[in-house]
């Protein structure tokens, strides 16, 4: 959910998706629902990460259509560099270098697999910036159990939503949730959706650690691992 992650980036210096360098902020904060990424996992810790050093090439393609559904707002939207080389780069090699297919489809999966959440999606933003939506309401828009995960820095307010999928990518119940990180479960009856909006001096003076990227440059953002 960006404003809670914009918020935990500007205010608390708190990066949830482990991938940008110390002091990146948020250029702006769209008030809506947005990809983290498509974590292959075991069914029990340890989970696998960082399989092997493969930066996305500099001709992978950076689509308007994945900006939109997997959003960096520490980019400027028109930066496809930014984006390649920032969040996209770091889950790649993070997490999609621990299954099979290639970065292209790996990226083209997690675009089908945000269609197919787009009711859901579509019902947190319209509620976005409210203060006590009812945990139920949010799970019930799901098909399988989710872990729906607040923000450690605000136990109430909403962070992620984290859906599960067999190999065959079939949505399937998630486990228990567990406290890692940032990322702490809802446990209250009600949540909050944040409100949070940059004011125009801030968001004139935001920098970001690969605005000045050139053009066909190869990237290795191994932020999360330990090589």
């Amino acid at each position: 959910y960006l404003p809670e992650f914009c918020y935990n980036l500007n205010v608390n210096g708190i990066d949830s998706t482990l991938s940008h360098n110390k002091g990146t902020k948020c250029k702006y904060v769209p008030q809506e629902m947005s990809v983290h990424g498509l974590w292959p996992n075991n069914a029990a810790p340890p989970f696998p990460s960082c399989c092997k050093l493969d930066p996305l090439a500099p001709s992978f393609n950076v689509s308007m259509h994945l900006k939109q559904l997997w959003q960096d707002p520490t980019c400027d939207i028109a930066n496809d560099e930014c984006y390649r080389c920032g969040l996209y780069d770091h889950e790649w090699i993070k997490h999609g270098t621990c299954q099979d297919l290639s970065s292209e489809n790996f990226f083209e999966k997690v675009l089908e697999i945000t269609a197919m959440l787009a009711n859901a999606t579509e019902y947190l933003n319209q509620h976005a910036g409210e203060e006590r939506v009812l945990k139920v309401d949010i799970e019930a828009l799901y098909p399988n159990k989710i872990q729906l995960m607040c923000s450690t820095t605000s136990p109430n307010n909403v962070l992620e939503v984290h859906t599960c999928w067999d190999k065959s990518f079939r949505m399937i119940d998630c486990p228990e949730a567990q406290a890692f990180g940032p990322l702490t479960p809802c446990n209250e009856e009600t949540v909050t959706l944040r409100k949070y909006v940059l004011n125009q001096d801030s968001q004139l003076a935001r920098t970001n650690h690969c605005d000045d990227i050139k053009n066909n440059t190869v990237c290795t953002n191994t932020a999360g691992c330990d090589w």
